[in-house]
């Protein structure tokens, strides 16, 4: 097994090697004296492209749902909800003065953002910025920080987090995550990688949200491999662990890259560190290495997690599965299928689907019928789906009596049908005659 073998240096620039006889997998070495990443240092002012946002102004008849919050702030939405374009916010709180805490408003502002209204959550900010009752602290900014980098307004959000010093408001990773954020979620990493340097110069440390903020937004925005795997040494280094997210986005930058070797390395390192994978883990391995024609390596890293007494879960099985039918690659998919069972991993409803669909789709149907009495031999009860796909399968292939028993067959084993049920059997049976109009009703 080989792993991400990251030196824990504030930055660097890990090199893929080729790989050899000795060592049969791709290992990462670094140079003898690392070098530092292009710490940006210019102003956010000059960084920013925000979007000109215009200004609406208008009177939604919205109101929040009754219960969501308490009486006193749903109150409070629904006043700030009708208030006209220049009514007076001050006037609206009158009757809430010294009432609320900054847990209420912090409702206030998450109930705006849902709506993407900023207006009135600057405009409200801006009204607890001259109280002493109600002064924002820095989730309060983070909060209207994080709405207004959401609209695009970036400016704006660096015009707030920079006045948290004049205002006695103590910058803590929260904050900074924010401004990260905001910056990061309107492709400008640039900005973000500058911020997380500014905060570790002013002390501050980041924790795990983020760094897989930054890394997010430099994925994203077509950084550098070698720099995405600067940021995740940097973060070890630091004692910060790679979580499930961190691990899916370095994924997520292999598959669009089309990075296999490297997908390879940043899978191994986390199953050896510990961090189940998960559905989106595999459908990246899946779209990564489907790219390059080699979906066979999925396989094999899933071989080497049984072999490891790291049992994949069956949904890892069935993205591959699905991958290899999307293809009709029949014989390779009824490989991964014996390879689950091999491992002690049950088929469920949905891996039997996937196979049905594909024999049916060749027209392989005694295939589909021995498939199907060996689902139910091992106690794997079919689903709708499972029943839908049958009757879709067997009625294309002019099996339409076949069609009616598996009907009755739903019935009998409580399985409810739905609508594409019901289409699948009048189209069947329709075109093999059995079925009648009386009264305009279908009868079978």
């Amino acid at each position: 097994m080989t792993k991400l073998a990251l030196s824990y240096h504030h930055a660097f620039f890990p090199i893929l090697t080729p790989t050899s006889t000795t060592h049969p997998h791709p290992r990462l070495s670094f140079p003898s004296k690392f070098r530092h990443l292009p710490l940006l240092r210019r102003s956010l002012s000059v960084v920013s492209k925000a979007k000109t946002k215009e200004l609406i102004l208008g009177n939604p008849s919205v109101t929040v749902e009754k219960g969501k919050y308490s009486y006193d702030v749903e109150t409070l939405i629904n006043k700030l909800s009708s208030l006209p374009p220049r009514g007076s916010i001050a006037r609206c709180l009158d009757a809430f003065k010294n009432k609320l805490s900054l847990s209420d408003f912090s409702h206030v502002f998450k109930e705006f953002a849902h709506r993407g209204d900023w207006q009135r959550s600057l405009r409200l900010f801006k009204y607890m910025q001259r109280q002493i009752w109600c002064k924002p602290n820095e989730h309060i900014y983070s909060l209207i920080i994080g709405i207004l980098g959401r609209e695009g307004l970036l400016d704006k959000s660096a015009e707030i987090f920079d006045e948290m010093v004049a205002h006695s408001v103590p910058r803590t990773v929260l904050s900074y995550t924010a401004i990260i954020n905001a910056y990061g979620r309107n492709g400008q990493y640039e900005a973000a990688i500058e911020l997380l340097d500014r905060m570790k110069t002013e002390r501050i440390l980041p924790n795990i949200l983020t760094y897989n903020t930054v890394i997010n937004a430099c994925a994203r925005g077509g950084y550098s491999w070698e720099g995405l795997l600067s940021l995740f040494g940097e973060m070890r280094h630091e004692g910060i662990q790679p979580d499930l997210v961190t691990y899916n986005t370095l994924l997520s930058a292999c598959s669009n890259r089309g990075l296999g070797d490297e997908a390879e390395m940043v899978f191994r390192t986390m199953n050896e560190s510990g961090v189940l994978p998960d559905i989106t883990t595999y459908s990246y391995l899946v779209e990564t290495f489907g790219k390059l024609g080699k979906l066979e390596k999925v396989s094999e890293l899933l071989a080497e997690m049984e072999a490891g007494g790291n049992l994949p879960e069956i949904m890892s099985y069935n993205v591959l599965l699905e991958a290899y039918a999307h293809s009709g690659k029949i014989k390779e998919a009824m490989g991964v299928f014996r390879q689950m069972q091999a491992a002690g991993c049950m088929p469920n409803a949905g891996t039997y689907s996937i196979l049905l669909n594909l024999f049916g789709k060749n027209g392989r149907y005694d295939e589909v019928r021995e498939l199907f009495l060996e689902m139910k031999v091992s106690n794997t009860e079919p689903d709708a789906e499972t029943y839908n796909i049958l009757i879709e399968v067997f009625g294309e292939g002019g099996y339409f009596k076949e069609v009616v028993t598996l009907f009755h067959d739903m019935a009998e084993e409580n399985v409810e049908p739905n609508m594409e049920t019901y289409e699948g059997l009048i189209y069947a049976c329709g075109k093999g005659g059995f079925m009648k109009m009386q009264g305009g009703f279908c009868f079978i």
